[in-house]
């Protein structure tokens, strides 16, 4: 790793972890790129997910500023912010939320005065939360524009939409209430990051070597069902509403779907669905043109069958309210599926140990993987 890797360890008191990765003595290089960074405009990322320069919105009001939220916001951009709207106010109609990433950061930021400059600018302290990085809580307020720093990923259909800017540009947003070029600030902004960052980890829990914890043992979720015979599912076109459980098992003289199947066409969506896996009781498949196979393992060890389809057949499983699947024993690489009087061909992406979790609904009491066959994936 580089040399700016080595800075950070070191701070960290890690330096022994630190190993250089260099080309190897006399190697060619084939081109060699220069690139003057004053020269290059300042970027924002839009709600519809494109990169574009910051005069592109210049001048649009912004109604919240979440400063913060994940590891992607480092203790310089921070200290940055601070710097830059020390002295300043809050606009009347602007929210300012800071959500420092880390006890560490949060701790610079109390001991360097920096937490009580944006306390003083009018900031909320907030913490960091998987559901402040995806709008889930301080969600964006309808007529302005959300200015943070953290991104969502994924980015969902449906999802609330925000924009995605440097640390400086949301200091320019809160400075003036509008976006802007952070280079108009009057004087540049000169951050020192402290050579020495506390380290304390006693909130690190570390079990003694050899200390059993007699009578205590981790409580276990819920298993999801395991699959029993064919299956008839409803088809649902993209990522359902998380909280809302879906019925996995038929009552007495019910007739309905046994749950649902999942369609699903963008990489996005199946992290989204994956991210979540366990929240989603009454989904007993996806199918998707792609699943990771990180993915893949995730939906198994809850019971999830995770499918890859053609462009066709996705089109042709879309207009479909159902699909149904055969038992499980009667699955290989390739599963025919039947949606009304069509017959879908899809491939079984789960391997080895995966294809007993999903038969057994989990991971965590499934049996051996049994001897079917299993390719690779791409």
């Amino acid at each position: 790793s580089d040399e700016k890797t080595e800075v950070f360890l070191r701070d960290q008191r890690r330096s022994k972890a630190h190993r250089a990765l260099s080309p190897d003595p006399g190697a060619p290089c084939e081109e060699v790129i220069s690139v003057d960074l004053a020269a290059v405009d300042p970027l924002l990322m839009d709600e519809t997910g494109v990169v574009r320069a910051v005069r592109d919105l210049a001048g649009k009001p912004v109604s919240q500023v979440v400063l913060g939220g994940d590891s992607g916001t480092t203790l310089r951009d921070m200290l940055a912010a601070a710097l830059l709207l020390k002295s300043k106010r809050v606009p009347s109609r602007l929210d300012l939320l800071v959500a420092p990433p880390s006890r560490q950061v949060l701790e610079v930021l109390a001991q360097s005065g920096a937490l009580v400059d944006l306390v003083a600018t009018g900031a909320r302290i907030i913490e960091p939360d998987r559901r402040v990085v995806a709008a889930e809580i301080y969600p964006p307020p309808p007529g302005g524009i959300s200015l943070r720093t953290a991104d969502p990923e994924p980015r969902i259909k449906g999802a609330p939409a925000f924009v995605v800017a440097s640390a400086e540009t949301l200091a320019y947003a809160v400075a003036t209430g509008a976006v802007g070029d952070p280079r108009s600030f009057k004087r540049p902004v000169r951050v020192t990051v402290p050579r020495a960052l506390p380290t304390d980890d006693v909130l690190i829990l570390r079990d003694k070597k050899g200390e059993q914890l007699a009578g205590k043992s981790a409580a276990l979720a819920p298993s999801p069902l395991p699959w029993k015979g064919a299956l008839t599912l409803a088809v649902l076109d993209g990522v359902p509403a998380f909280g809302a459980a879906a019925k996995s098992t038929k009552a007495d003289g019910d007739t309905g779907p046994d749950g649902l199947a999942l369609v699903l066409s963008t990489l996005d969506e199946v992290r989204a669905v994956a991210e979540r896996a366990s929240e989603l009781s009454g989904v007993r498949a996806v199918v998707a043109p792609f699943v990771p196979s990180g993915a893949v393992a995730l939906l198994a060890g809850e019971g999830i069958a995770a499918f890859s389809i053609d462009a066709g057949g996705l089109e042709a499983l879309r207009g479909q309210k159902s699909v149904a699947l055969p038992p499980p024993d009667k699955w290989g690489d390739t599963v025919q599926a039947a949606a009304g009087s069509s017959k879908i061909d899809v491939a079984w992406l789960a391997m080895g140990a995966e294809r007993a979790w999903t038969h057994a609904g989990t991971s965590r009491s499934a049996a051996p993987a049994s001897s079917s066959k299993s390719s690779a994936r791409s």
